[in-house]
């Protein structure tokens, strides 16, 4: 487990309060001219298994071309299994439908990811048609999983010249991590 260390400056009104402090945080270094005392506090990341990753909202260099806000949500990389999150709200009345042959792809490779699962919307020829303007549905993809190293992958829904199609280009699978460190 990987530890981070803290640094403390901390001011006390007398050294005798100074030192129960020290004894209290096992304290390493006192400087009594100043008043003052230094610390260096052990802290551990919690346990996460090495293969879970997540990665919100992730950035993306070219989205599909469709008259709708249609956002990536989520991206869950597990050991078996990539699950990808979207959201799509339509502007007009309209219809969606998945391609049973779409795939996911690492940036830079012609290795192809093909989809497992679609939960929320339907399968080709089949078709989710909008009761309205501005509905918004929510739907998973789940492809086999991918390897650690990638960086980048492209969403190809099917790839032609022409067609409204769900591909996603060049989706960032970086991420920051924002770590609650609790002393």
């Amino acid at each position: 487990m990987t530890a981070l260390y803290c640094c403390t400056f901390v001011k006390k009104e007398s050294n005798e309060q100074l030192l129960k402090t020290m004894q209290i945080f096992k304290l390493q270094k006192i400087n009594q001219k100043h008043n003052t005392m230094s610390t260096i506090i052990e802290i551990e990341k919690p346990k996460i298994k090495e293969q879970e990753k997540l990665i919100y909202n992730p950035t993306v260099k070219k989205l599909p071309a469709h008259d709708a806000i249609f956002k990536i949500m989520r991206i869950e990389l597990e050991e078996d299994y990539t699950r990808i999150d979207f959201v799509y709200n339509n502007v007009k009345y309209d219809w969606v439908q998945i391609e049973a042959n779409s795939f996911i792809r690492p940036v830079g490779t012609k290795t192809c990811y093909t989809l497992v699962k679609a939960q929320g919307i339907p399968y080709a020829p089949k078709k989710y048609n909008f009761k309205s303007a501005n509905e918004t549905l929510y739907y998973t993809l789940y492809f086999p999983a991918l390897p650690k190293n990638v960086k980048e992958i492209d969403i190809i829904e099917k790839e032609l010249p022409h067609g409204n199609y769900f591909n996603f280009y060049g989706v960032s699978m970086e991420r920051v991590r924002k770590e609650l460190i609790t002393i």
